[in-house]
């Protein structure tokens, strides 16, 4: 399935290593449209998004792809540092709680991160 990169966890967890100004022509004529209330409305308040998992050092898609379901993701990089692809974990709303996200997605980038290194990151 193909899925706007700017809704879903692994999406984002990807974007978050793309330079500003290539993000900025990546959507500067083309928003995706949104697949539920919750979806990105806006590059602006992507780039927020981004930061944000720039920080925590993994992404969320919060009911953006679907409602009622909670994706954490991580990028996967190469030896080059270049983001090449993702893993994800998927809860239902009521299993998401505040602590089981924080857990979970440090136990994904430790994940992403292993996989990372073995591809000479």
């Amino acid at each position: 399935m193909r899925l706007p990169a700017v809704f879903t966890a692994t999406g984002k967890a990807q974007l978050e290593t793309v330079p500003t100004q290539r993000l900025e022509n990546m959507f500067s004529n083309y928003w995706p449209k949104p697949l539920t209330r919750s979806s990105v409305k806006s590059l602006e308040a992507l780039k927020g998004e981004l930061e944000a998992i720039r920080r925590r050092g993994y992404s969320i898609d919060d009911g953006q792809i679907r409602e009622g379901m909670i994706c954490i993701g991580a990028a996967i990089r190469d030896f080059s540092g270049r983001s090449i692809g993702g893993v994800a974990i998927s809860l239902i709303e009521s299993e998401a709680l505040p602590d089981v996200l924080d857990r979970v997605g440090v136990e994904l980038r430790q994940t992403a991160d292993a996989l990372s290194k073995r591809l000479g990151a």
